[in-house]
């Protein structure tokens, strides 16, 4: 399939924001970025598709340690040159995964620390290393807003107040996580 676009067009040219006196310092071009899914698979195979810049497996500058309760969190921490520190976690009530910016929440994260001694004790042998080199981080209190799994189908015309959402809601303060 072929989409052809008109620059001739005042309408198209208008959309792109080229000339437009209603934005503050518009640039008098913008880019246009093709997204039709034919890209070549960065792995090599001869398969195409759509890919992505960012390789999130591999470009995590951080796995925290979190220690809630008896249980053990272990985060995702990503920080792209020019974008704001983004965290990844599963939430431990609903199991869905989130995502925190430290443009929206405190985020401190300290590689060069280590978390509490006497949490890293409580780990196998084998995961004291990997959780030592997680640093320390501290994250402002944030609430999981994912449905339930189990809080069933919404009926249409019902009036439900939030009560299937999992909101789940914690601060964390030196690897430690703490229900708010």
């Amino acid at each position: 399939m072929t989409l052809n676009i008109n620059l001739a067009d005042p309408n198209v040219r208008r959309l792109m924001g080229e000339n437009d006196s209603r934005v503050v310092g518009a640039p008098a071009k913008r880019e246009l970025v093709h997204l039709a899914g034919d890209a070549p698979d960065p792995y090599g195979t001869d398969k195409r598709g759509l890919s992505s810049t960012v390789s999130l497996s591999r470009s995590a500058i951080a796995h925290p340690y979190v220690f809630y309760g008896d249980k053990v969190l272990v985060l995702d921490a990503y920080k792209a040159d020019g974008e704001a520190l983004k965290l990844h976690i599963t939430c431990p009530r609903c199991g869905n995964n989130s995502m925190i910016s430290s443009d929206r929440k405190d985020i401190e994260l300290d590689l060069n620390a280590l978390p509490p001694a006497d949490k890293l004790r409580e780990l196998p042998p084998h995961e004291q290393q990997e959780a030592a080199q997680g640093g320390r981080i501290s994250v402002s209190v944030f609430e999981c807003s994912w449905e339930l799994p189990n809080a069933g189908a919404h009926r249409p015309g019902a009036f439900t107040v939030g009560e299937t959402l999992c909101r789940w809601r914690v601060g964390i303060s030196k690897n430690i996580a703490k229900d708010a």
